[in-house]
């Protein structure tokens, strides 16, 4: 992956990695990794990611999906749907893992992919070329999400260089914020 065109990519998703429901980002990061690093990072149950410790599943946790694709779930910290400043932490710590591994890595010329306009205000850690958003729920509607959601996803439009969106029926809604942005080109 010498060539000029290549870039890594650090994908920061609401979905943790898991090989028995393969959803969206899965897809589209492992369709990427053909030609681009990646690193995955994502937020998962806490009880759950313990168990899987415990057990020795190791690959419910982190590992390499193939040689260019890295992915870590890390466990929301205990009682983050009760605290929000729980919530916050578990953002910034994966933010933080994947600053790290993007250091470790040593990722040069860097996209970073976001899925969750949660990690917004973790966008400032990084070095990246672009910033993209893979538009692929209509966050507002969900419980955990509703407070501050719009606020962020509306500052998201005006930092972001691409952005992803699938569903027509966010299309109307979002097509007067994202004018300005170019579709990401999925290689």
């Amino acid at each position: 992956m010498n060539n000029d065109n290549s870039f890594d990519i650090v994908c920061l998703s609401h979905l943790k990695w898991e090989t028995t429901l393969f959803q969206r980002p899965q897809q589209i990061m492992t369709q990427l990794s053909k030609n681009h690093r990646i690193i995955y990072i994502s937020n998962c149950k806490t009880k759950e990611f313990f168990l899987n410790l415990l057990r020795g599943n190791f690959k419910h946790c982190f590992g390499w999906h193939n040689s260019n694709l890295f992915y870590l779930n890390i466990p929301f910290m205990p009682l983050t749907k009760r605290f929000k400043f729980l919530q916050k932490f578990s953002f910034a710590a994966c933010a933080l893992a994947g600053k790290l591994l993007q250091k470790r890595f040593k990722f040069k010329k860097t996209n970073l992919w976001l899925y969750y306009p949660k990690y917004l205000p973790y966008t400032n850690m990084f070095n990246y070329d672009k910033l993209i958003y893979d538009c692929m729920d209509l966050f507002k509607g969900f419980k955990a999400s509703a407070d501050d959601i719009q606020i962020l996803e509306n500052s998201l439009f005006k930092k972001l260089t691409s952005f992803l969106q699938e569903e027509r029926a966010f299309r109307k809604q979002k097509r007067a914020s994202t004018q300005r942005h170019t579709a990401f080109p999925v290689e």
